[in-house]
């Protein structure tokens, strides 16, 4: 009932960030079938190398929630800018070099 009117630029960011993601080796982000501000993606490796990559993730200021032991979800919300998004896309890619190699 509350920011109702921000949901568009939540739902945009979201898209962005899958969108960013995708480039990302070492990231498969699940396709969705309508508008959220939730992306959904699967990191290559077991569940201790998606540790990792959480962990480095964590390292650079981006949180992100496991689902399963390779699976991830990430939420975008009114604290979350367009720039915020570059800046998480970038750590993902760190993170992936770091942790699945080049």
């Amino acid at each position: 009932n509350t920011m109702v009117d921000r949901l568009a630029e939540d739902h945009q960011n979201a898209r962005a960030l899958a969108q960013g993601l995708t480039l990302v080796a070492g990231i498969n982000v699940r396709p969705v079938a309508q508008r959220t501000n939730m992306v959904h993606f699967d990191v290559d490796g077991d569940a201790v190398s998606a540790g990792g990559f959480a962990k480095a993730m964590k390292d650079r200021g981006v949180l992100i929630s496991a689902r399963e032991s390779t699976s991830f979800r990430a939420v975008t919300h009114c604290g979350i800018s367009r720039a915020d998004i570059d800046r998480t896309v970038a750590a993902a890619s760190e993170a992936a070099a770091e942790v699945f190699g080049d």
